[in-house]
């Protein structure tokens, strides 16, 4: 029976990591998404020029506000091991960074009670953070991040200095979350009585060299901006990014959780403080008050900075309530404590699954048509702004000499045509390559076979709107795929409705979901198009109609 037992608790304890790898295999996609091109520009010139000073220089060029060496250098060596960067393959590298974190997270901060292992297993594997899990740069930078800052976090708790700050080194090479936790490491330096002047010199030396580049970004924020954004929406979606399970039980239970939350979060802060004063740390406390501290400033740094907050950031609020948890039971052990915190973890995870399965498919068919387009047209046309008339400017892409190097952006912007030119010309040269995908996903095959035409001749050109065309499907199924397509003589353009995600208590009144489309004037070539239906669906509720 004690065998059964245990073969009982390392199959729970190891369900929600496969999870994590069968959510990997289904929804994950082989196409450039977003900021890969730029890394993938970053491998192409690296293999035509060699490894030299130039190149050198742009492995630590920023990108945004990061410096992301180790995320270049891992698809620098996917591309010397295999010839072709698959980067499908290189999220699932990412996701087993992310793997061994969790692992040695809870290695380290967990006592021997397992209730306590199984419920930062579950709060850690959470699905939320879904843009982690299939976007390639994403996922290798954020938890390299992650994982080379706990690394660092742990050498520091053991008085190891030198190999904390090497870690801490390989973490802001990662990306600039790291550089939020180095207040927290000096502290947790001076507190192991290791502070020296040399450590305060190399501290100086490494923030002088990670800013000596960092106005090149653009990344300034407009402090009058910030400020004005602070409207009722937007506290709302604080306070949902703030704890778990993220809205996804409703507006009414995210405000009662956060307000307990806050009242925990004060308890162990102040617990924190007194332990640090009396000398009472020992190497666990100092783990998950570093840890908590870190995460804790993220999300304000976050909230402060992002107009929109990315599913990719929501990891943190996990740190934060899990290190919440775990330094309750340091504070007055308990296994009852154990379970009900067992418990919790259980119901964040089942209430938030379903919501990230349907933002995994939403990312997913946008990865689908984008893979569609590029196929059919070797170009996206999207801007991000109505600011530039794409139009005018030909080609749209224009083929890449086989020794020619590439400028590479500090922060792409869909306003300016080159950074457009080159996000076609990088991802025509990964889909011509043999070891290249070409099949589409079953979703678009399917699609494909149920078309329907619902408007015929539509002229797009200066005088159109700029938002040509909005539409919203309700569907039963959140598994109901539905998209348009304008069809021309030489062109094919595919868009992916995008199923809304509803809150249990919201999908309890009204069972049913929206799926809502807005083609924008700028994603579309000037000219005259066909528009079908392609899908099962033909249930229509109107937003606008064809303008």
């Amino acid at each position: 029976m004690c065998s059964i037992k245990k073969i009982g608790i390392y199959s729970l304890f190891l369900s929600p990591l496969i999870v994590l790898i069968i959510f990997w295999y289904i929804f994950s996609i082989d196409i450039p998404w977003y900021d890969d091109v730029m890394v993938l520009a970053f491998t192409r010139n690296w293999a035509i020029r060699g490894f030299d000073f130039w190149i050198i220089k742009q492995l630590f060029a920023h990108y945004n506000e990061h410096i992301i060496v180790i995320t270049k250098l891992f698809f620098w060596l996917n591309f010397k091991l295999s010839g072709y960067v698959n980067l499908s393959y290189l999220v699932l590298q990412g996701m087993m960074l992310y793997i061994a974190f969790i692992l040695l997270f809870i290695k380290y901060t967990s006592s021997r009670g397992v209730y306590l292992k199984l419920m930062t297993v579950f709060m850690l594997a959470n699905l939320t953070y879904d843009e982690g899990y299939l976007w390639a740069m994403s996922s290798i930078q954020n938890f390299a991040s992650l994982l080379f800052t706990f690394v660092a976090i742990i050498y520091m708790a053991k008085s190891k200095i030198s190999y904390s700050f090497l870690f801490l080194c390989l973490g802001l090479l990662s990306s600039a979350q790291t550089l939020v936790f180095i207040p927290v490491w000096v502290l947790g330096v001076q507190y192991r009585g290791k502070i020296t002047w040399k450590i305060v010199g190399l501290i100086l030396a490494v923030l002088t060299f990670y800013f000596s580049g960092y106005q090149k970004t653009g990344i300034q924020p407009d402090m009058n901006s910030i400020l004005v954004s602070f409207d009722k929406e937007r506290i709302i979606s604080i306070l949902t990014f703030f704890t778990p399970p993220f809205g996804s039980i409703g507006k009414t239970f995210t405000l009662i959780y956060f307000c307990f939350e806050c009242l925990l979060l004060l308890i162990v802060y102040y617990r924190i403080i007194i332990d640090f004063k009396s000398q009472q740390f020992t190497e666990r406390k100092i783990i998950i008050a570093s840890v908590l501290i870190w995460s804790s400033l993220i999300m304000l740094v976050t909230v402060i900075v992002r107009v929109e907050i990315e599913s990719r950031y929501l990891i943190y609020p996990i740190l934060k309530t899990t290190c919440i948890y775990l330094y309750l039971n340091e504070m007055s052990p308990s296994v009852k404590l154990n379970k009900v915190m067992f418990t919790m973890s259980i119901f964040f995870y089942l209430s938030s699954f379903f919501p990230s399965i349907v933002k995994a498919k939403n990312t997913h068919l946008a990865m689908a048509t984008l893979k569609f387009n590029l196929l059919k047209n070797q170009a996206t046309f999207y801007y991000g702004t109505d600011d530039v008339d794409s139009r005018k400017v030909n080609p749209y892409v224009s083929e890449l000499k086989a020794t020619k190097l590439v400028e590479i952006p500090n922060r792409l912007n869909g306003r300016i045509f080159s950074h457009l030119l080159l996000f076609n010309q990088i991802s025509n040269e990964q889909i011509k390559s043999v070891k290249f995908t070409r099949e589409l996903s079953s979703s678009i095959s399917q699609s494909l076979s149920k078309s329907n035409l619902i408007v015929k001749n539509i002229q797009v050109d200066s005088m159109s709107p700029f938002i040509v065309y909005q539409k919203a499907l309700r569907t039963k199924n959140w598994f109901e795929t539905n998209f348009i397509l304008l069809k021309s003589r030489n062109k094919s353009l595919l868009f992916n409705f995008k199923c809304n995600v509803p809150s249990i208590i919201q999908f309890a009144q009204d069972p049913q979901y929206i799926n809502q489309l807005i083609i924008y004037k700028n994603m579309v070539p000037y000219g005259q198009y066909d528009m079908y239906l392609l899908g099962n669906s033909n249930e229509f509720h109107d937003l606008n109609n064809f303008r």
